[in-house]
C-alpha cells in the first residue's frame, strides 16, 4: 500500500509541475479512496500532509511561520514540543565528546544552535563540568534560536531553573542569552556579532537541527563557518537529519522524503505511550510544517532542506575544519520504556540513529585548522548593527534580542499564491484546509486561544432532511495541548443544523456562547468534556470559499479560560472577526451581517442582552462587495490584504485595535440604550450612543 501511495503522489506532483490540474484532480481522488483504506493510522496521516504540501505548492499557500509555532498556553507544553528521539539523541551523542574538548578548562561558552528546550541539557552539562573542574566556574550560555511562542514565560522559566543550578553549584559567574532568528538571514546576522570575550575562554559550538538551513542561501554556510573558525571553539557538534532531501527535481524530493518521514510517523504514532497525546499531536505538527517545506517550497529563506553526512563532511573540510574523535556508546532501546527499535551505531567515526533500519539523525563533531596568523582575529569589531549585539543576562534577568532579519508589520497571514482553478474540487477542498490551518494558527497564536474547530458541510443531507457538520481534523488547530483529546471527541460526532454552537452559527452566520458548560447537553452534546477541559467562552463564524461557494465551513473558537467577565470576551470576540477580516486572502468571505440578538447570543445570556438592538450596517463599502450573489448587508468581505492603519501582527495584538475596538453585543444600562452597529468598511463593531460614535 505504501509503495502505491508513493507512486500516486508522485504521479500528481508530475500531473502539477506539468501544469494538467485534471490529471492531478484525478489522481488524488485515487489517493484519497486509497488512503481511506488504509489500516495504519500514521500512514493515512503522511500521505494526506504529502497531499497537502503538494497542493500548497501548486497555489503557493505558504504560512506565515516556516517553524510551527510552540503552544502558547501553557510553557510545559513547550519544552515536550520537539520530537523526544532527537532530543535524546542530542544529548547522547555528544555530551562527553564536549566534556572530553574543554577538559581542565575554567571559563566555558556554549553558543548553542537550536529549535530545542534545552535547560535540562545545560544543567547536565553544568553539573559534569563543575565535577571535572571543581570550584571556580565561569559558565555563559548564548540560545540562537527561532521565535517558538509568543508565550515568553518558557524562556523566563528556563532562565530561573538555570540560574538557581548555577548558584547551587557555586559558580564564580554564569550568563545566559536568548537570540531570536527566525530565518537563514536572521542565523547569518545572529553569528557574525558573536565574538570571543577572552582569550582563556573555552568556546564550544552546538548546532541542533539548523545549520540545513543555511544550504540554500548562496555564501550563508561559508560566511557563518569562516565567522565559527574565526572565534576558535575547542570544539564544533552538528546535530542533523541523515537524509537526502536536497535535489532541486520534486520527483526526486518527493520520493526520497517519504521513506524517512514514513519512519517518523511510524514512531510517533506506535512509540509514544498512550498518555502521550500532547506529544503527539506536537510532533506532528512540526513534521507537517517540514513535509510542506521540503516539498511544497523553493524560496530560500523558508525551504527545507537536508543533506547527508558525507555531504557535510565534504562541506566542512573545504571550509577549514577537521573532524574531531567522538566518545559515545553504542545504544539499544531506553528511550521508550522497553522499546529497542531505537539505535544508536557508528557511521565513519559518527554516532548514527536509527529506528529498525532507516537512519534518521547524525552527530559529527570539528574543529578549525588554524593558521598562525589567525591568532589575532578575535579582535576584530563586532559586525551588524547595535541592536542586534549578544546582551549579558545576570540570573534572573531576562535579556532578549529580537533578531533584525525578522518580518515586521506584515499584516498578512499567508503569502500571496496563485488562483485557485474552478474544475478541481478536489484539490480546493484540501487548499481550503490548509489555509484554514494557517488563519487558525495565527488567530490562535494572537489571541492565546486554547483551540479552534473547524466544522464542514457535508453535501448530503440526513434521514431527516436536515443539514450536517462534520469536523475537518486537518483544518484544526490546537494551542492548549491539554485539550488535545476534545478535538478527537468532537471528531466522533456529526452536528446537525442548529445542534451546537457551529450548527447555531450555520443557521445565523454568527453564534456566540460566553460559557458552553452552561449549555444543556441535549443542545450542545459536548458540554461534559468542555467542562472537563476547562472551555468556556466560545464563537463560531461561517466561512464562505469564493472558489467553493456551494461549500460552507464553520469556524468554532474557544476563547482563554481564565476569561470570565463577559465583556471581555466579547470585546475579544470582536477583534477576532476585525482580525479575520483584515488578515486573510480574497479567497474567503465571512457570512453574518443582519444579525438579531437571539441569532447571535445563546440563551444563557438572553435576559442580560435583552435591551441590545443589532441594526444591518446601512452603507456599502468595498469590504462588504457581492461577491457571491449575496445581499451586501449579509457578507463581511476578507478582501483587504494590506489595511492601512491599525495592523495586526503575528507575536502581539496591534495596540491601536486593544485601545480603539469595542465589544461585540455590549449590553446596554437601562436609562441609557445603546445600539450595535457592525461597520463593515472598519472591519468592527461600533458603539453608538445618540450623536456619539466611539470607533
Amino acid at each position: 500500500m505504501a509503495t502505491l501511495l508513493l507512486n500516486k503522489l508522485l504521479d500528481s506532483a508530475k500531473a502539477i509541475e506539468d501544469g494538467d490540474l485534471n490529471l492531478a484532480e484525478s489522481v488524488f481522488k485515487e489517493i484519497k479512496c486509497l488512503n481511506d483504506a488504509n489500516t495504519s493510522t500514521a500512514a493515512r496521516k503522511l500521505v494526506r500532509f504529502y497531499v497537502e504540501a503538494l497542493i500548497r505548492r501548486l497555489y503557493k499557500l505558504y504560512p506565515r511561520n516556516p517553524t510551527p509555532l510552540a503552544p502558547s498556553t501553557d510553557s510545559y507544553y513547550i519544552r515536550c514540543w520537539r520530537f523526544l528521539p532527537f532530543v535524546w539523541f542530542a544529548e547522547k551523542s555528544s555530551h562527553h565528546s564536549i566534556l572530553d574538548a574543554v577538559v581542565g578548562k575554567k571559563k566555558v561558552h556554549v553558543i548553542n544552535f537550536s529549535n530545542m528546550e534545552f535547560n535540562m541539557l545545560i544543567r547536565d552539562l553544568m553539573r559534569d563540568l563543575v565535577k571535572q573542574v571543581g570550584s571556580g566556574l565561569s559558565f555563559q550560555v548564548t540560545n540562537i534560536r527561532p521565535k517558538l511562542s509568543n508565550n515568553e514565560e518558557y524562556l523566563q522559566e528556563m532562565d530561573r531553573v538555570l540560574a538557581a543550578e548555577a548558584k547551587t553549584l557555586r559558580l564564580t559567574d554564569f550568563k545566559l542569552d536568548h537570540v531570536f532568528a527566525n530565518t537563514a538571514a536572521g542565523i547569518v546576522e545572529a553569528t557574525l556579532n558573536l565574538k570571543r570575550t577572552s582569550e582563556d575562554e573555552a568556546i564550544v559550538v552546538k548546532w541542533e537541527f539548523e545549520l540545513h538551513k543555511l544550504i540554500l542561501v548562496p555564501g550563508a554556510l561559508e560566511k557563518v563557518l569562516s565567522k565559527l573558525k574565526e572565534l576558535r571553539p575547542e570544539i564544533m557538534v552538528i546535530v542533523e537529519q541523515e537524509a537526502n532531501h536536497n535535489s532541486p527535481d520534486i520527483l526526486d524530493r518527493l520520493a526520497q522524503s517519504f521513506p524517512y518521514y514514513s519512519s517518523v510517523f511510524d514512531s510517533v504514532e506506535k512509540d509514544t505511550p498512550e498518555h502521550d497525546l500532547e506529544n503527539k499531536i506536537s510532533w506532528e505538527m512540526d513534521f507537517r510544517r517540514q513535509i510542506t517545506n521540503v516539498v511544497a517550497r523553493e524560496d530560500i529563506q523558508h525551504a527545507e532542506r537536508h543533506e547527508t553526512q558525507a555531504w557535510w563532511r565534504d562541506q566542512l573540510r573545504g571550509l577549514g575544519f577537521h573532524p574531531v574523535r567522538q566518545w559515545f556508546n553504542h545504544v539499544r532501546g531506553f528511550l521508550f520504556s522497553d522499546s529497542t527499535q531505537y539505535t544508536i551505531e557508528g557511521k565513519n567515526g559518527c554516532p548514527l540513529l536509527r529506528r529498525y533500519t532507516v537512519p534518521l539523525a547524525i552527530t559529527s563533531a570539528w574543529k578549525p585548522e588554524l593558521a598562525q596568523s589567525d591568532g589575532g582575529s578575535d579582535n576584530k569589531e563586532n559586525v551588524g548593527s547595535p541592536e542586534s549585539m549578544v546582551l549579558g543576562l545576570e540570573f534572573n534577568n531576562l535579556s532578549i534580542i529580537k533578531n533584525e532579519c525578522e518580518e515586521e508589520g506584515d499584516p498578512t497571514i499567508m503569502r500571496e499564491g496563485n488562483v485557485w482553478s474552478p474544475e478541481c474540487p478536489s484539490i480546493n477542498e484540501i487548499a481550503a484546509s490548509a489555509e484554514i490551518f494557517d488563519i487558525l494558527e495565527y488567530v490562535c497564536h494572537v489571541y492565546k486561544l486554547p483551540l479552534a474547530l473547524t466544522w464542514i458541510l457535508e453535501p448530503t443531507r440526513n434521514s431527516e432532511g436536515k443539514n450536517v457538520l462534520r469536523v475537518e481534523d486537518t483544518a484544526c488547530y490546537v494551542n492548549d495541548l491539554g485539550a488535545a483529546e476534545f478535538v478527537e471527541i468532537c471528531a466522533e460526532f456529526d452536528l446537525e443544523e442548529g445542534q451546537g454552537v457551529a450548527g447555531k452559527a450555520l443557521l445565523s452566520d454568527i453564534y456566540f456562547v460566553p460559557d458552553v458548560s452552561e449549555l444543556d447537553p441535549a443542545d450542545y452534546p459536548f458540554v461534559y468534556e468542555a467542562w472537563e477541559f476547562g472551555l468556556h467562552g466560545a464563537v463560531a463564524i461561517k466561512l464562505r470559499s469564493t472558489y467553493r461557494s456551494s461549500v460552507d465551513y464553520i469556524l468554532e473558537f474557544f476563547l482563554p479560560s481564565k476569561m470570565r467577565e463577559i465583556s471581555e470576551k466579547q470585546l475579544l470576540v470582536n477583534k477576532i472577526l476585525s482580525t479575520l477580516q483584515k488578515s486573510c486572502r480574497n479567497s474567503w468571505i465571512v457570512c453574518g451581517m443582519d444579525l438579531n440578538v437571539a441569532d447571535v447570543v445563546s440563551g444563557v445570556t438572553a435576559a442580560e442582552m435583552s435591551d441590545i438592538t443589532l441594526m444591518p450596517n446601512s452603507g456599502s463599502s468595498p469590504s462588504a462587495s457581492n461577491v457571491d450573489g449575496s445581499n451586501t448587508n449579509n457578507i463581511m468581505g476578507w478582501n483587504m490584504l494590506s489595511p492601512v492603519g491599525d495592523l495586526v501582527e503575528i507575536y502581539e495584538t496591534d495596540e491601536k485595535e486593544n485601545g480603539e475596538s469595542k465589544a461585540i453585543l455590549e449590553p446596554a444600562s437601562s436609562a441609557d440604550k445603546e445600539m450595535v452597529n457592525l461597520d463593515c468598511s472598519k472591519g468592527i463593531l461600533s458603539i453608538n450612543n445618540g450623536n456619539k460614535s466611539e470607533v
